[in-house]
């Protein structure tokens, strides 16, 4: 007859070598494994672009008529979830991004919003044209009446703390 152990840590009658060492090298993994038949948590994780569409339609919103709370409403509409500590998180990044934005805007040498979702397209010199969109193109008018662009490209996704030497690189060819 098979004890109850035997059937926990051994479920079978016929037994692979792998068992027994799997067994040997930690018998609470083998029971874990084998004998309740557990299965490792599942990991849910969002993707950068879930976010970053949120992101993006606050910013829009907030650009077009400066109300911080309708913006982040407006951002947080655009998620396909309500699970309230998630939002909050993402409430909370919204919020952060807008007041770091608008203290640069405070300076009152750039404009709001003068170009939104610009398409570029450049000649290169070998023939190539490089082509894409940009988040927000805004113009400041200098004090010796030269101008300074400040382009924005919206990233949402992990930017370690190396980018300079990643643009360098090659890397990150999105970020310049």
């Amino acid at each position: 007859p098979i004890t109850v152990g035997q059937d926990l840590f051994f479920p079978r009658q016929r037994v692979k070598p792998t068992l027994i060492e799997t067994y040997y090298s930690c018998p609470r993994l083998n029971f874990i494994e084998k004998g309740l038949r557990l299965q490792p948590r599942p990991i849910y994780k969002l993707a950068a672009n879930t976010v970053g569409t949120a992101i993006h339609s606050a910013l829009q919103a907030y650009f077009t008529d400066h109300d911080l709370a309708k913006a982040v409403q407006v951002g947080l509409a655009e998620l396909a979830f309500d699970y309230p500590p998630l939002t909050k998180n993402i409430a909370k990044e919204i919020t952060y991004i807008l007041k770091e934005l608008d203290q640069l805007f405070a300076t009152g040498k750039f404009k709001f919003a003068t170009e939104v979702e610009k398409e570029v397209k450049r000649k290169l010199q070998n023939g190539y044209t490089l082509v894409g969109r940009v988040d927000r193109i805004d113009i400041a008018e200098l004090d010796d009446n030269s101008k300074a662009f400040l382009v924005l490209d919206y990233k949402t996704g992990n930017v370690d703390g190396s980018i300079a030497k990643s643009i360098y690189l090659g890397n990150k060819l999105q970020l310049p």
